[in-house]
């Protein structure tokens, strides 16, 4: 099959396709293992399937004994993410679940704020984000900052997946 990726699935050397394929599977995966919805449900709304899923990402999911499969509890999949920095949104990447969990929880946050309740944001100030890299990156909780990117319509909640091409 032609978006089916190569052995030893490298992500930077996908081609455009195979990335929004690969990004769509991580998706779903995420979707999963948030909401408890069964792989093969998730993966559909993000517009893919299972079989996909396990072809590019086998290490995430898990063979139940009735033949089934779930999502493991964490995954090394590589993500791009965004998020809104001092500096405007930025786009980075990380192969931990547990970042993109901890990026999407700041997201929620924001949306909130936006909709009138401040708290989930203060539980973001004065921390920071660690990427694969050792890079930190602040959590934005600049009220002000997070206003003008709002105003300029920097700030989606569509996702936090910036797109692959």
């Amino acid at each position: 099959m032609a978006d089916q990726p190569r052995r030893n699935l490298d992500f930077r050397t996908l081609r455009p396709r195979q990335r929004e394929t690969y990004q769509r599977v991580a998706r779903g995966i995420t979707e999963s293992r948030w909401t408890g919805k069964n792989p093969r449900l998730a993966l559909r709304e993000m517009g893919t399937s299972l079989e996909t899923g396990l072809a590019f990402a086998p290490e995430a999911f898990e063979q139940l004994p009735d033949g089934t499969y779930r999502v493991r509890g964490t995954d090394d999949l590589v993500r791009i993410l965004r998020m809104p920095t001092a500096s405007g949104v930025t786009d980075f990447e990380t192969r931990s679940s547990l970042v993109a969990s901890e990026v999407a929880r700041y997201d929620n946050a924001i949306e909130a704020w936006l909709g009138g309740n401040p708290y989930p944001l203060r539980e973001f100030r004065n921390r920071r984000l660690v990427l694969d890299d050792g890079r930190r990156v602040d959590f934005l909780t600049d009220e002000d900052v997070l206003l003008k990117l709002a105003r300029r319509g920097e700030l989606s909640f569509e996702s936090i997946y910036a797109t692959t091409d």
